[in-house]
């Protein structure tokens, strides 16, 4: 199954930028020696201090509370703000596809290469 955890930060201080930077810093090393499964981090349209980090994976079971990367990114980023941690499990009605796409206003299934 397709999963995807999400971690989002929102902080009150400006100056906790600082330390989100050093830590995304350590997941794109990390990231680069092929270490992580693939990793996404996103900041808010127009707030600086509010992030959400996305991190994909495959897994034939189910793991409530994500991956080892996700519990050490959470542990790294609390005290730094309001933190939620979540595991999405990609959901599928029976033989369809499970993501879509829009193409001219309708919503189309997304085909993925096996």
């Amino acid at each position: 199954m397709k999963c995807v955890e999400v971690i989002t930060l929102r902080s009150l201080v400006k100056a906790n930028i600082e330390s989100m930077d050093e830590l995304l810093r350590q997941v794109f090393k990390s990231k680069i020696s092929g270490v992580t499964p693939d990793v996404s981090i996103y900041r808010h349209s127009m707030l600086e201090t509010d992030f959400s980090i996305h991190i994909y994976w495959e897994t034939k079971e189910q793991h409530t509370k994500g991956t080892p990367l996700g519990q050490q990114l959470t542990s790294g980023l609390e005290g730094l703000g309001l933190l939620t941690h979540s595991v999405w499990v990609e959901k599928s009605a029976q033989g369809e596809p499970a993501a879509f796409s829009m193409n001219g206003g309708l919503l189309q299934p997304l085909r993925r290469a096996s």
